[in-house]
């Protein structure tokens, strides 16, 4: 039997003393979550400058 794939040989790495597990998982989530309101407030202004394009008025609240 074969081994994996290349591309899914070259995604993996060696659990060792000498790979870094990253930033703690609060901050992931932290970071994960500053990301996604940020996303949220684009979203928001596109669709704002949108509907004024279109001669809509928005809701201030949905």
């Amino acid at each position: 039997m074969r081994g994996p794939c290349r591309p899914c040989a070259a995604g993996r790495r060696p659990a060792g003393p000498d790979r870094t597990a990253g930033p703690p998982r609060r901050e992931r989530a932290a970071r994960v979550r500053r990301r996604r309101l940020w996303l949220t407030d684009a979203s928001r202004v596109v669709l704002r400058n949108g509907l004024h394009l279109l001669g809509v008025s928005a809701p201030e609240r949905m």
